[in-house]
C-alpha cells in the first residue's frame, strides 16, 4: 500500500512537500518514483538505498488536477514491487469565496452562557447540463457538518482541525459529484462554536480561552468547483448565501450542547421545520494561511441505545445508556 501524506484514499494534496510512504517484506536495494499528470510523466526519481519514506518537493501542482504516483522497488535477490496511488488537487488554497457568517456578536462574555441557536447556512445551485466532476473546498469555524441534498458529505466529527487560526487554517476538500442532482441542489453547512467561539471559562483555573485563542463568530469560507463538457465553474461563498438559526440552543466544546428536537424532522438536525432564511453577512475571517488538511479525522465508531428512560416530569427525562464509556456516563436530555 502506498500512502500519500499519510493517507491511502480520497487524497487531496494542495501544497508541497508531498510525503510518500511504503513498505516491503524484503531488504530494499533501490527504488524509483514516477509522478504522472494523466498520461504525462512530470517527475522521476531513482535512488539507491532502503528509504521507504520520501519527500517530493519539485513538482508543479495545478489546481483541480489528478496525479498518480508509482513506486518501483528492487531487492537484493531480484525481488520487485510496484506501489501505486493517486491524489487530486483542489484550489491550492486560493479561495474565490469570502468568509460569511450569521452576524451574531456577544457584547458581554456573560451572554455566552445564556445560549443562542447555532447557525445553518445554505446555497441553492441549479444545473441544466451534465456534470463531469465536482469538488468542494471548505472551512467551517469552529465546527461544521456539510450536507448536500439532505445527505451528509463530511466523514469525520469535530471538523475543522484546531490550530492557531491567526497563523494557519486547514480546509477540507470533498468529491461531491455523487451527491449532485439535476436541476436543483441544496448545499447546507451546519455550524457550531468549537474552538473558535469558546466559553469565557478559565482552563486550569488560569487561561481564559476567549483571551488566549484566536476567536470569532462561527463562519464559513467555501469554493464549489464544477466541471462540464465545455467549461468549468467555481461557486464561492458570498453575500448570496443564506443562513438561519439551527436546532442547537447551546453548544460548547467543554460544557456540552442542548438540542431542541421540536425544531427539526427525523435524525437530520438541518432539516428544520420553520427556517427563517436571511442573507449572510460578509466577514473578514481570521488571518491564517489556508492549507489543505492532511490530519486524520475523529470518526464516529459507536452508537449506544437507551437501556431505560426515566421520566422526571412531562418536560424532563433522564436517559440511561446502561454502560460506562470514557468521558460518557449518562446523558440528561431536556426537551424544551
Amino acid at each position: 500500500m502506498l500512502s500519500i501524506n499519510y493517507q491511502t484514499e480520497n487524497i487531496i494534496v494542495d501544497h508541497l512537500p508531498i510525503m510518500v510512504c511504503w513498505s516491503t517484506n524484503y531488504p530494499q536495494k533501490s527504488f524509483s518514483i514516477k509522478v504522472y499528470k494523466g498520461a504525462e510523466l512530470v517527475s522521476l526519481i531513482a535512488r539507491e538505498g532502503n528509504n521507504t519514506i520520501v519527500t517530493l518537493d519539485a513538482i508543479s501542482l495545478q489546481s483541480f488536477t489528478s496525479y498518480t504516483i508509482e513506486v518501483l522497488t528492487h531487492g537484493d535477490n531480484g525481488e520487485n514491487n510496484v506501489f501505486k496511488n493517486s491524489f487530486t488537487t483542489s484550489n491550492l488554497g486560493h479561495f474565490s469565496g469570502r468568509w460569511v457568517s450569521g452576524g451574531h456578536h456577544f457584547t458581554n462574555d456573560i451572554h455566552y452562557y445564556r445560549g443562542k441557536r447555532n447557525v445553518v447556512m445554505r446555497k441553492t445551485i441549479y444545473l441544466d447540463e451534465d456534470l463531469l466532476d465536482a469538488y468542494i473546498s471548505i472551512v467551517g469555524l469552529g465546527f461544521y457538518k456539510l450536507y448536500i441534498n439532505g445527505k451528509e458529505v463530511t466523514r469525520g466529527e469535530l471538523n475543522t482541525d484546531w490550530t492557531n487560526y491567526a497563523k494557519i487554517i486547514y480546509y477540507d476538500t470533498y468529491n461531491i459529484k455523487p451527491f449532485i442532482n439535476q436541476p436543483k441542489n441544496e448545499v447546507i453547512v451546519e455550524l457550531a462554536d468549537g474552538w473558535f467561539n469558546p466559553a469565557p471559562l478559565k482552563l486550569f483555573g488560569k487561561y481564559n480561552l476567549r483571551e488566549t485563542l484566536t476567536i470569532g463568530e462561527p463562519q464559513v469560507i467555501a469554493d464549489i468547483y464544477m466541471k462540464f463538457a465545455d467549461r468549468e465553474m467555481i461557486i464561492g461563498s458570498d453575500a448570496d448565501w443564506q443562513y438561519c438559526e439551527g436546532a442547537y440552543t447551546f453548544n460548547n466544546i467543554y460544557l456540552g450542547e442542548r438540542l431542541d428536537m421540536k425544531l427539526f424532522r427525523g435524525d437530520n438536525t438541518t432539516d428544520l421545520l420553520m427556517p427563517d432564511w436571511k442573507n449572510v453577512v460578509l466577514s473578514n475571517g481570521p488571518e491564517g494561511r489556508l492549507v489543505s488538511s492532511f490530519i486524520p479525522k475523529i470518526n464516529h465508531t459507536l452508537s449506544l441505545g437507551a437501556e431505560h428512560i426515566h421520566v422526571v416530569d412531562e418536560e424532563t427525562f433522564i436517559i440511561d445508556f446502561g454502560c460506562h464509556r470514557h468521558r460518557i456516563y449518562r446523558f440528561i436530555h431536556y426537551r424544551v
